[in-house]
Order: C-alpha cells, then sequence, then structure tokens
C-alpha cells in the first residue's frame, strides 16, 4: 500500500499535478523559451562578419568557422558555436523536466538526438571536424524536423489539440524545407534562408509550447 501511495504521487509530480510539478513544467517552459537566443546570436555575429555577411547565400554553420578565409571570417565565431551548444543543451534540459508522457518515447527521443546535433555542430566547427559537423546536422535536419512530427501524433492520442496541430505543422514547415534546400529548390529564399527555415524550424516549435507551458500555469500544460 506504501509503494502504491509513492508511486501515485510520483506520477501526481511528473504529470504536473502537484505544487512542485507545477514549478517544474514552468521551468521546462522558460527553458524551451529560452531557445530563441540563437537568433540573437544569430543577428549579433553576422553584424561582426568581415564585409557584409550574405544571409540569402551563406549557410548558418560559417558563422561558426574558426578561421578567416576568402568565403568565410567570423569573427565572433566562438559566440555563435556557444550558442549552437547552449540551444542543445536547452533542448534536452526541457524535455528533462517535462513529462515523460508529452510526446511520447519515440517523440522526445528524436527531439533529444536534434539537441545532440546542436551540441555536435557547436562543438565541432565546419572547419575543424567536417564529419562530425556533418553528423550533427544530420540529426538536427532528420531526427529535428520528423520528431516534432512523432511529438505531434503523441500529443494528438492525448488530445492537447492546439500543440498537436502546432506540432504538426512545424514538423511539416522543417521537413519540406530540409527537402528543398537538399534539392538545391530555395524559392527565393536562397540557400541561407532555406537552411535557416530547415534547422530553426525546432527553434521555434519549442518556443511556442514554451509559452503555452508559461502562461497557462495549468497541470495540463503540454511539457507537463
Amino acid at each position: 500500500m506504501a509503494d502504491e501511495k509513492a508511486s501515485a504521487r510520483t506520477r501526481r509530480f511528473w504529470d504536473g499535478r502537484t505544487s512542485s510539478g507545477m514549478y517544474r513544467s514552468v521551468a521546462a517552459g522558460v527553458i524551451w523559451l529560452s531557445c530563441l537566443q540563437v537568433f540573437v546570436v544569430d543577428f549579433v555575429v553576422q553584424a561582426e562578419w568581415v564585409a557584409l555577411y550574405p544571409v540569402s547565400e551563406g549557410y548558418l554553420s560559417d558563422l561558426g568557422n574558426t578561421a578567416c578565409g576568402p568565403t568565410a571570417c567570423s569573427p565572433r565565431h566562438a559566440l555563435m558555436n556557444g550558442s549552437f551548444l547552449v540551444l542543445g543543451l536547452l533542448l534536452v534540459a526541457g524535455l528533462l523536466l517535462a513529462s515523460a508522457a508529452r510526446g511520447g518515447r519515440a517523440g522526445r527521443a528524436m527531439v533529444a538526438l536534434a539537441g545532440l546535433g546542436w551540441i555536435l555542430v557547436g562543438l565541432a566547427p565546419e572547419n575543424e571536424n567536417m564529419l562530425l559537423h556533418l553528423v550533427g546536422a544530420l540529426l538536427i535536419f532528420v531526427c529535428g524536423n520528423v520528431g516534432m512530427i512523432v511529438y505531434g501524433l503523441r500529443l494528438r492520442a492525448l488530445d492537447h489539440r492546439f500543440e498537436s496541430v502546432w506540432s504538426l505543422f512545424a514538423g511539416a514547415v522543417g521537413v519540406a524545407a530540409t527537402a528543398l534546400f537538399l534539392s538545391g529548390q530555395f524559392l527565393g529564399l536562397g540557400l541561407g534562408g532555406m537552411e535557416r527555415l530547415a534547422v530553426y524550424a525546432i527553434v521555434v516549435w519549442a518556443a511556442v509550447l514554451g509559452v503555452t507551458t508559461v502562461v497557462s500555469r495549468q497541470p495540463t500544460a503540454t511539457l507537463r
């Protein structure tokens, strides 16, 4: 009987149905909302680029390139790489604080792999370890975008309508942008624009889910 009561209390905590669980849920929301820091850093690092950074034609990874050559010279590369690293940690930390029931095992695992991808991209700049950098990028492109769709399908099964629709939409945009980017079809956005649409989809997705949790502060919030 004591074990059953302890188990019930544990479930209520992880579902956000206790005061401690509520604070944990809000913390998860704030953490995912903080993923938006990468946009601020992206803008700041672009401003420090030697000459004028070609947003539509430059790879995002060029901002983290640690060498200064004829095609890439980013004086604030350490800031950009640090932002990638922090982004990955924030995505994973939000998942750890969120209820294990939300998103399902598959969806959560894929989003976590996307977080790992951002960490690898930050730790292995393109000019220092291209193989590891590409592995990280692949995790972001594939696991991140497909993971949002899987996450959304699980939320749909739990009847979280808005969060489910948003997750499916964001994932679909990310998958489509990835396919267009890899096929060289940029639809007027340029190489850099389409790449950012593909990899930043998960950032906006996480931030919106973070807002829904912070604003609602209800036990049924998605990240709980």
